[in-house]
């Protein structure tokens, strides 16, 4: 058995049936989710449904973001352009919707994985095999993170082919999602043509920003970025999410313990890339990876907000450490934390004592991509050829 394993492994099979097994894993999903049954008037869909109605409410003239507890529970927190993103979504029926939303948000992250044709086959179906559980947990909850991480990985693609326009794009359209993902961006600093790539970014953010001005007018537009600005401001203070802050929330609890994080976070990652910036590299494909799997990693662990099925961005970054990282004994007492108390602690796999009292209490989910959040650091030193 372990030999057959290894020949799936080794001929490249495994990558070739990720799609196929993508495929079945979102359809699977989507079952599941609609012979799942609530309590309350609300669909399990619930998030699917809030970007979905997200299109009428804008059209409709209406507070993007406000509660409308006639349609969904909790609030849309998203960019006034992303609902126009939504628009083929509110024309469907709910179960072809979301196995179309399903789709997406797995397909587009495993074809970019795909697309990244990293050489070592053993270090590829890692990579995949992990992604696909924890896109497993994504799925559950109808949310955006995969359609995240997959745009990013596309960021990186596009960068490696040379493809500035489309590359810049994605990262635009990260960033009308979930701010924070304009973050892709960055690995543009290491293209040759840098001051071209920063201000084909910021054309493209200018245009999506006022894409809603398609169906709303100038002053309803200003209201719901003033809105979507006080939404977010209060949604800083009221959590920690699983992230540094969760980490550390149980240990040190101080006033300012999360301005503290976010300005530690933000000059370790200027840090970060700067020294990358500095450094040589003998590998650029090498540095690409480096890059990006350290920027996905750090959105979700300085992420106040972060929940378990946002970690398949954080996941995806890991293990595209571990692909530009050279193998060896500490990456595999790394890569057994990630699978057990990332990937396994929310399944009915991992013991539930143990995660009601301590994976959720102290954030514990978070850990072992913080362990590898560092070691990338360390990994700096891969770009001149020395050994990690």
């Amino acid at each position: 058995m372990k030999k057959g394993i290894v020949s799936f492994v080794d001929t490249g099979r495994l990558a070739r049936w990720s799609i196929v097994i993508t495929l079945a894993l979102s359809v699977l999903i989507t079952l599941i989710q609609f012979h799942k049954k609530r309590s309350d008037q609300y669909t399990p869909v619930n998030n699917y449904i809030i970007f979905k109605s997200s299109f009428h409410f804008l059209t409709a003239g209406e507070d993007l973001y406000a509660l409308h507890p006639e349609t969904h529970f909790d609030y849309y927190k998203y960019s006034p352009s992303f609902p126009l993103f939504m628009a083929p979504f509110h024309a469907l029926p709910d179960l072809p919707g979301v196995l179309l939303w399903n789709l997406l948000n797995s397909l587009l992250l495993i074809w970019g994985l795909l697309r990244l044709r990293i050489a070592d086959r053993r270090k590829e179906a890692l990579v995949l095999l992990f992604v696909l559980l924890e896109t497993a947990t994504s799925l559950q909850n109808s949310q955006s993170n995969g359609l995240m991480a997959g745009l990013a990985v596309w960021s990186l693609v596009f960068f490696r082919d040379g493809n500035r326009w489309q590359g810049t794009l994605l990262a635009a359209l990260s960033a009308s999602i979930k701010v924070y993902g304009g973050l892709t961006v960055l690995i543009f600093l290491f293209d040759q043509q840098r001051f071209k790539s920063m201000l084909l970014f910021a054309g493209w953010c200018l245009l999506i920003a006022a894409l809603p001005l398609l169906v709303v007018s100038p002053e309803q537009l200003k209201f719901l970025y003033v809105s979507w600005g006080r939404l977010l401001s209060s949604d800083h203070d009221a959590s920690t999410g699983i992230s540094m802050m969760g980490l550390l929330a149980p240990w040190f609890n101080f006033a300012s313990l999360k301005t503290v994080i976010t300005l530690s976070g933000l000059a370790a990652l200027a840090f970060f890339v700067l020294i990358a910036m500095v450094i040589r590299a003998n590998d650029p494909k090498l540095r690409g990876l480096l890059i990006l799997g350290h920027l996905l990693v750090w959105m979700v662990l300085f992420n106040h907000k972060a929940e378990s099925p946002t970690f398949v961005i954080a996941v995806t970054g890991s293990m595209l450490l571990f692909a530009a990282g050279v193998q060896g004994r500490q990456w595999n007492w790394m890569l057994g934390l990630l699978l057990v108390l990332t990937c396994l602690s929310p399944t009915d796999l991992f013991p539930k004592s143990l995660r009601d009292n301590w994976i959720v209490p102290y954030s514990l989910k978070a850990l072992p991509c913080l362990v590898i959040y560092c070691y990338s650091f360390v990994q700096l030193r891969a770009l001149k050829g020395l050994p990690t």
